[in-house]
């Protein structure tokens, strides 16, 4: 079944039914050579991890957005995996990227119901989309969606390097303005991502949100299959 179909006409899949980090693109661990390991290391929670449970936890009641900057291999997509859980039952996700990221995203984004993740991992290759047409055409759908109560509440969110987010997001001039609609959709959308962690953050981990009935009841069945 294709990603945009869903099940009975609805974009994506209950979030409790993606079990598999990779599939949402989450960096495997460095292979260690040391049998039995899970297959993701224990998360140390940062302070960017409190920025995006604020924004989740906003997102229950009105359309929101948020997008983590920083640098390759930083942790952005593993803490959007990690925030998930903290989303209340009924909760899909549907992640847009075939035939390719763009086109994806203008051939569903019709369909997106409210309590929908719309994840945007590398969310350049759908804003940079070649075409010119198109990536703003992403652009002004996305914000459509999100400034809509009667679609809502909706979450876009996603990944970016500082690079990509530069081009988006600085005015070029009066004449020449290829990204005017992404940088009005980011706007104030930004949770920054330190490239290192802090010594205080290696010795004193963050202590995880407290996770809602709902999803505490999803993520149990997702490791136990029942």
């Amino acid at each position: 079944m294709a990603e945009s179909e869903g099940v009975a006409g609805r974009l994506g899949r209950p979030i409790a039914d993606w079990t598999d980090p990779f599939d949402l693109d989450v960096h495997p661990a460095i292979e260690s050579g040391v049998a039995g390991l899970p297959v993701l290391p224990a998360y140390v929670r940062r302070p960017h991890d409190d920025v995006l449970a604020a924004r989740l936890a906003r997102a229950a009641r009105t359309s929101t957005m948020a997008i983590l900057v920083g640098e390759s291999a930083t942790g952005k997509t593993r803490a959007c995996w990690e925030a998930l859980r903290a989303l209340p039952e009924g909760w899909r996700l549907w992640h847009p990227n075939a035939p390719d990221p763009a086109a994806a995203v203008l051939a569903g984004v019709g369909l997106c119901a409210p309590r929908t993740v719309v994840w945007l991992n590398d969310i350049q290759d759908y804003l940079l989309a070649p075409v010119d047409r198109v990536r703003e055409e992403v652009a002004a759908e996305l914000r459509d969606l999100l400034r809509d109560p009667g679609r809502g509440p909706v979450l876009v969110l996603g990944t970016i390097w500082p690079r990509h987010w530069n081009t988006l997001t600085e005015y070029a001039s009066p004449d020449e303005d290829p990204h005017a609609r992404a940088r009005k959709l980011l706007a104030g959308t930004e949770i920054l991502v330190p490239k290192r962690f802090s010594p205080r953050t290696c010795t004193r981990p963050s202590p995880r949100p407290a996770p809602t009935p709902g999803s505490r009841r999803r993520w149990r069945r997702s490791r136990t299959g029942t």
